[in-house]
């Protein structure tokens, strides 16, 4: 198959006749393309995802913790490589997290259906000279806070 992502095959074995009328019907769902040709489904097409997590990194100048605040909109975990350039971090990390259906909302009757959650994490850290790679899994539907605190050690 030579067809790259933006590109869409013409169907084998099939051409059109000139003159004559054909009913040309296009549907479009989100990221999937159907092109009906006579009422027949001559083509399908669904643009591959790239899940991407929305991230911030900023350091906490009163405790010089890096603070990592990640949103994952999808309804899935995101396991997720972290890398931490020029700083060792320590395998203890503070977390704060919210998560829920996107469809949760706080009433003054429920006021607690999506409220953050304080937690902490052992990181499975690696470094690397002055880096630090470690993974986590972001919950669906979620931002976490984490607080990256500086190693003192090796």
């Amino acid at each position: 198959d030579n067809s790259s992502a933006n590109e869409v095959a013409a169907v084998e074995g099939h051409s059109l006749e000139t003159g004559r009328d054909y009913h040309v019907k296009v549907v479009v769902s989100g990221r999937t393309i159907e092109l009906y040709l006579d009422g027949e489904l001559q083509m399908k097409y669904s643009e591959p995802t790239t899940e991407s997590l929305y991230q911030v990194v900023t350091r906490d100048a009163e405790t010089g913790e890096l603070v990592l605040k990640v949103v994952n909109p999808y309804e899935s975990v995101a396991r997720t490589a972290v890398l931490v350039d020029g700083y060792a971090v320590a395998q203890e990390a503070s977390v704060t997290e919210m998560s829920g259906a996107p469809s949760a909302v706080n009433t003054k009757t429920r006021p607690e259906r999506v409220v953050p959650v304080e937690d902490t994490a052992t990181l499975d850290v690696s470094r690397s000279g002055d880096d630090t790679e470690f993974s986590y899994d972001f919950a669906p539907h979620s931002i976490t806070f984490l607080r990256l605190k500086e190693s003192t050690g090796s």
